[in-house]
């Protein structure tokens, strides 16, 4: 009952209070970054609590179209500018967990994970085209773990009688979970790519036999155990090939001009390094 009257079994202060010592009170998400050069694009998703929307909360504006079905939050006035502790409350807030959070003129938010965005990997797309108006040339998911569950269901006993855990409750929380899986929504979207974008997605995270609870604190170590022994066993030699095909592009020189021998365009041009330091880039692709 208390959770309920108070939208959450966690008092969110203490939890605020350390936001505040690590971002500072005035900091917000559009604030200059360091430095003469744009600095990395940050979003943060969240949800509405009612008719659960979803929400970017980020740092940059973006120049191409956006997708429908959320909301790319922009302020219009400085004032209206979401701070980052406010931001990392709202995406925190687990239902139960923590309350909603309040963001003037988006109302109430709530963790950005309810739901079928727990892996936010189709908004990250969505976002990506906005920015750079172009497909991305590398997609990498970091989870935080699944559970592995049979590849097919369970073939119950012919002629089996109801029970209560057949009831419509339990099958409306069952669809609410596994429309948040986030590893279900990876490989739906593993699904609908062709096989040479397939050559540029990613994703890490560790299998588990059983998911602690959000709040099961004790289960950090082994969690921490299971992260190393999972990441000292991956194979990332495909991403990183990715990554350093993915640094260079070509640039012409001068117009193609048409060959009337060949019946095909002469190009001249330059291969060129996207990354700051080309040097171990270079070398990195030469080894």
């Amino acid at each position: 009952m208390a959770t309920w009257l108070k939208d959450g079994k966690y008092d969110p202060r203490p939890f605020e209070s350390c936001l505040l010592e690590a971002f500072g009170e005035g900091r917000r998400m559009f604030d200059a970054a360091d430095g003469a050069v744009s600095g990395t694009k940050v979003a943060v998703t969240a949800v509405t609590t009612r008719h659960s929307k979803l929400c970017i909360l980020s740092n940059y504006n973006g120049l191409g179209p956006r997708s429908r079905g959320y909301k790319h939050f922009r302020a219009d006035a400085f004032a209206d500018e979401v701070p980052i502790c406010d931001a990392a409350q709202a995406t925190s807030a687990a239902p139960s967990y923590f309350p909603a959070k309040f963001i003037p003129c988006l109302g109430l938010l709530q963790d950005g994970g309810v739901g079928k965005h727990n892996n936010p990997v189709d908004p990250a797309i969505w976002e990506g085209s906005a920015i750079w108006n172009t497909r991305q040339d590398l997609l990498v998911s970091i989870g935080t773990a699944f559970t592995e569950d049979a590849q097919s269901p369970t073939l119950p006993e012919r002629k089996r009688k109801r029970n209560f855990r057949d009831g419509f409750l339990w099958r409306a929380l069952d669809y609410f979970l596994a429309s948040g899986d986030s590893q279900t929504i990876w490989e739906e979207h593993w699904n609908r790519l062709d096989a040479e974008t397939r050559k540029s997605h990613f994703r890490i995270s560790a299998p588990l036999q059983k998911a602690p609870g959000l709040d099961e604190v004790d289960e950090m170590p082994s969690l921490k155990r299971l992260a190393r022994e999972y990441m000292a066993s991956y194979d990332s030699s495909s991403i990183y090939r990715a990554i350093i095909s993915a640094s260079f592009f070509f640039e012409l020189d001068a117009i193609p001009k048409f060959n009337q021998t060949t019946g095909m365009y002469d190009c001249t041009g330059s291969i060129r390094c996207r990354s700051p330091a080309p040097g171990p880039v270079v070398r990195g692709l030469i080894d």
